[in-house]
């Protein structure tokens, strides 16, 4: 055989290893990509949690997740990053950021630019520059998993009381609280009992608010609210609004946002004239 066979031969064999390699690094690659996703819907589900729960671990992303939700509301079209405007789009990016700055996460996302890394190592010589996470096109599915979880605190579908009382998220002292709560509430609903024991049941209520039980004080802020338990008054509305709202009860914090963010000029009358009432 001449030498050009041999030469031939020994590139062909330096291919397939080449090729074989690169396969191998592609499909770690890809295994480290789905880790991250996976690891960042992790994160923001438990985000929006500890949300629901009141605590504020993170501070930063739960504002930028109920502005986000707020903003939602005027998107018409398909919920997703490519249909989101500028402003909307920066939310997310945002949010995205924020995660990035978890432990779990950073480390996802440092084992990927690193195989990454190795596969532009095939290609050429020119080291790749980290960026942000939420500028990597390649996870356009964390945005996604962002907008979701935007859209269900958007929707309530976290709403507490649809969802029952977890006993482990609350401080040690509303454990008791939190069967008081929910015996109250279905008494209160409960249209087969008189209005005179429905009424009992919110005296009840009004008294478990007082104690500092964000959940019962947002549920008297709706009774004034809306009726028809007791009589409209949006001045005992808003104090137990607030009251909630401070205390880290996400859905007043989001009803909140979208008074203060409403183009209802009447809105912001009546809210107004309720806060110097």
């Amino acid at each position: 055989m001449s030498k050009e066979g041999i030469r031939q031969i020994k590139s062909e064999l330096t291919n397939d290893i080449f090729k074989r390699e690169l396969l191998h690094l592609y499909q770690q690659k890809s295994d480290s990509r789905d880790e991250l996703v996976q690891e960042a819907r992790k994160a923001m589900l438990e985000l929006v949690q500890t949300m629901s729960a009141g605590i504020a671990d993170h501070p930063e992303a739960e504002r930028l997740m109920l502005e986000l939700a707020i903003q939602l509301e005027a998107v018409k079209g398909k919920k997703s990053y490519g249909y989101l405007s500028k402003p909307q789009k920066k939310l997310v990016d945002q949010v995205v950021d924020e995660m990035e700055r978890l432990p779990s996460i950073r480390d996802c996302y440092d084992q990927w630019m690193v195989l990454q890394g190795k596969v532009d190592g095939y290609y050429h010589d020119k080291e790749r520059k980290r960026v942000p996470l939420s500028q990597q096109k390649e996870f356009r599915q964390i945005r996604n998993a962002v907008i979701k979880e935007a859209e269900n605190i958007r929707q309530s579908k976290l709403f507490f009381e649809d969802k029952g009382v977890e006993q482990e998220s609350e401080p040690e002292e509303f454990r008791n609280a939190s069967y008081d709560y929910e015996s109250l509430r279905d008494s209160i609903r409960d249209e087969i009992l008189t209005l005179e024991e429905r009424g009992d049941a919110v005296d009840e209520m009004n008294e478990l608010a007082k104690s500092g039980y964000k959940h019962t004080q947002y549920l008297m802020e709706k009774l004034w609210r809306d009726g028809p338990l007791l009589s409209p008054d949006w001045v005992n509305a808003r104090y137990w609004f607030q009251k909630s709202a401070e205390q880290g009860h996400i859905y007043a914090q989001y009803a909140l946002g979208k008074l203060l963010l409403s183009n209802d000029p009447e809105v912001h009358n009546v809210w107004k004239m309720v806060s110097v009432g």
